[in-house]
């Protein structure tokens, strides 16, 4: 079975080997780039073109997969414009596996607007979308209100660009420690200022700072049924601790219901002062962090694969402290896993 997997640039140590985790596939990569890592997983691989978007690249991705003689197609990118496109697919022949419906993938790349439907979840920090330097300061004034410290970030991103902790630091402080984080609030509420004089306005979230280490949930789900998952702690010096039995597997299997999502999804955590996990986002696809499961015995992406086939994955709802039981508890550096 021809299987194809598009521009995931990070994902090159979950996909290589596929074809040996799982025997019958033929494994095909594209990206952006002939020289991406990931392009390097596919016994077959070619470079997409530039400057397409939306319904050009569904256009494309379908002719691609005809020609290619696709008989599953599992879209890490412009995943909406294919979902749109999911009839033309399925009367050409090729499967496509999706996240979800096209309604229920922009809600979830638009932070902003995830956490307006998520309102009154008590997974959720207080979140307050803002569009300009005067909404931006009336935010942070209503969260900081609350008795907590406020940060803001893009309500799109990816690899929390354009996240900063805001302040009432000297600015020279906070660029002693570039790292952190942090920046004065009249400084970013001046930058938003020049933004909006040229015309380039921002859309944007205020939320309360979490501070302690994220968690990220890495599930495999079928039709919002959580299958199978585990769950990454970072921890300092870009290490990632591997946790089995995690008290998030719930919160994450519940928000999968929610949604009724499908594939292999990513749902990222931190908890408050007080320890209290509360969601940054739901990925409507596969993290660049999910090959640190398979050192563990967790291959969500093997795993997708093989359902996607037809192959059964027993669920793991009957025992939810067995998600991964493999080892208690690892610590995965690069792709080596000790017992602790």
């Amino acid at each position: 079975m021809r299987i194809w997997f598009n521009q995931g640039h990070t994902l090159y140590q979950t996909l290589r080997g596929m074809e040996e985790r799982v025997p019958g596939v033929t494994m095909l990569v594209s990206a952006k780039a002939a020289m991406s890592p990931a392009a390097m997983a596919g016994s077959e691989t070619w470079s997409e073109p530039t400057g397409l978007a939306g319904a050009d690249y569904a256009d494309w991705a379908l002719e691609k997969a005809l020609e290619k003689r696709v008989d599953i197609f599992f879209p890490q990118k412009e995943v909406v414009a294919i979902a749109e496109a999911a009839e033309r697919f399925a009367a050409a022949g090729i499967r496509l596996e999706l996240p979800g419906d096209p309604a229920t993938i922009r809600l979830l790349d638009d932070k902003a607007a995830m956490a307006e439907d998520l309102q009154g979840d008590p997974v959720l920090a207080p979140t307050i979308r803002a569009s300009g330097a005067e909404a931006v300061a009336k935010a942070v004034d209503t969260i900081r209100a609350l008795g907590v410290d406020a940060c803001v970030k893009p309500a799109h991103g990816i690899f929390a660009r354009g996240y900063w902790h805001l302040v009432e630091d000297d600015l020279l402080d906070c660029l002693d420690n570039i790292g952190s984080r942090r920046m004065p609030l009249a400084t970013y509420l001046s930058a938003i200022s020049q933004a909006e004089r040229k015309g380039s306005p921002v859309d944007l979230i205020v939320m309360q700072h979490l501070p302690g280490p994220e968690a990220s949930v890495d599930a495999h789900v079928r039709d919002g049924r959580l299958l199978r998952a585990v769950t990454r702690v970072k921890i300092k010096g870009g290490t990632q601790k591997v946790v089995g039995g995690h008290e998030l597997v719930r919160v994450a299997a519940r928000l999968a219901s929610r949604y009724r999502l499908n594939g292999v999804v990513n749902v990222q955590f931190k908890p408050t002062s007080n320890g209290e996990w509360k969601i940054l986002e739901i990925n409507p696809r596969m993290a660049g962090g999910l090959s640190y499961g398979i050192p563990v015995g967790v291959d969500l992406a093997a795993d997708w694969v093989r359902c996607a086939m037809g192959q059964s994955i027993d669920p793991v709802e009957d025992a939810f402290d067995h998600v991964v039981n493999f080892y208690t508890e690892a610590i995965i550096r690069g792709h080596t896993a000790s017992k602790q």
